[in-house]
């Protein structure tokens, strides 16, 4: 599937959501762990391209965007607004 996204979207493929920080401590689930997902960037809309660049990983609202299946991968189409940041490696 390939996908150009337009107006202020992302198209991002969900990341496992790592449980231990670089620290190696055990990171217990609460709310606020249930709240976001984590993925990488796979494509951005020529309105967003001077923010984000193909590969990054952003944090984003759960349950937010249009989930997007074909039969070998996942993606989610995310609008600028569901965004919360980019995390930095």
């Amino acid at each position: 599937m390939n996908i150009k996204p337009i107006g202020k979207r992302v198209l991002v493929k969900l990341t496992k959501k790592e449980e231990k920080n670089t620290s190696k401590v055990l990171l217990l689930p609460n709310d606020n762990f249930l709240n976001y997902e984590i993925g990488e960037v796979l494509a951005v809309s020529s309105e967003l391209s001077s923010i984000f660049s193909l590969g990054v990983t952003i944090i984003f609202k759960k349950d937010s965007g249009i989930k997007l299946s074909s039969y070998d991968e996942s993606n989610i189409l995310v609008d600028l607004d569901n965004i919360l940041g980019v995390i930095e490696k």
